[in-house]
């Protein structure tokens, strides 16, 4: 499970050097090196792996532009377990919320490329709403002092954050280098309208205008669509349904698991 292009080459040469009966890799974000070394190292492990995973056609995409996209590939997408979730009026109470407040945020690790600021930009349109991150970074301190007016929380990391994804009116994840992330799908099991980057890997999640809006990750591009989410109830419910109708149907840990499985009892029968 690779974190970036050209982590755990040592175990894989290890693997490798072995005679490991089938050796797979999954890329979870195509990176660059500069270092000449460890881009020839990478290529030459290339060679003895038997088959790379993708989470997306994003992330296919990029490891072609990269040059390190396997002979080799299958398309296999991230799935989560379905989490239990508060209600809207107990997560709203956990978060020190009032229950009538117009609530937008995301979950994420707050550093600058997850770009979480357009989150606080996109809510200064909005008359009085709470702002919600999730997550810990060192983009904190920096986040508090661009909020200005905006009422933002920053919880922090906390184990409960996906149980308390109810408490939001709208989901933002603006990133537009994400692969495939896990915050976009647990939103939408937990039957919350999300926005998310015309870019990058998220975009590929969403079918805009079904399952979610795709706007453009700049401050006005994310404003324009919390706004007619806030502005459109009956459309934010029906992107939510049919959001977390998407995501029971292929981004369970059991759909992940089963295509992995068979992909194993292949490998190893060749």
């Amino acid at each position: 499970m690779l974190s970036h292009t050209y982590a755990a080459q040592y175990a894989l040469l290890a693997a490798i050097a072995i005679r490991t009966p089938a050796v797979i890799i999954t890329a979870h974000l195509p990176t660059q090196m500069d270092r000449r070394w460890r881009v020839l190292l990478g290529r030459l492990i290339l060679r003895g792996v038997d088959v790379q995973v993708l989470p997306s056609e994003w992330t296919r995409a990029e490891l072609i532009r990269l040059g390190q996209l396997h002979v080799s590939n299958e398309i296999v997408a991230n799935g989560i377990a379905l989490p239990t979730l508060f209600s809207r009026e107990e997560a709203r109470e956990m978060l020190g919320i009032a229950s009538s407040a117009t609530v937008i945020g995301g979950s994420m690790r707050l550093v600058d490329w997850k770009r979480p600021e357009l989150i606080i930009d996109a809510a200064r349109e909005l008359p009085n709403p709470v702002v919600v991150i999730l997550g810990e970074g060192p983009e904190e301190e920096r986040l508090r002092s661009l909020a200005g007016g905006v009422d933002l929380r920053l919880p922090g990391f906390r184990l409960d954050a996906v149980s308390l994804l109810p408490a939001f009116d709208v989901f933002i994840h603006p990133c537009p280098t994400d692969n495939q992330p896990l915050a976009i799908l647990e939103a939408m099991a937990a039957g919350v309208p999300v926005i998310v980057a015309d870019e990058g890997g998220a975009a590929s999640m969403i079918e805009d205008e079904r399952t979610g809006l795709v706007a453009p990750a700049t401050a006005n591009g994310m404003s324009e669509a919390v706004r007619r989410l806030i502005d459109e109830p009956a459309l934010a419910e029906r992107l939510a349904t049919a959001g977390r109708a998407e995501v029971l149907s292929r981004f369970t840990t059991r759909a992940m698991t089963k295509q992995l499985e068979d992909l194993y009892e292949r490998l190893l029968a060749e």
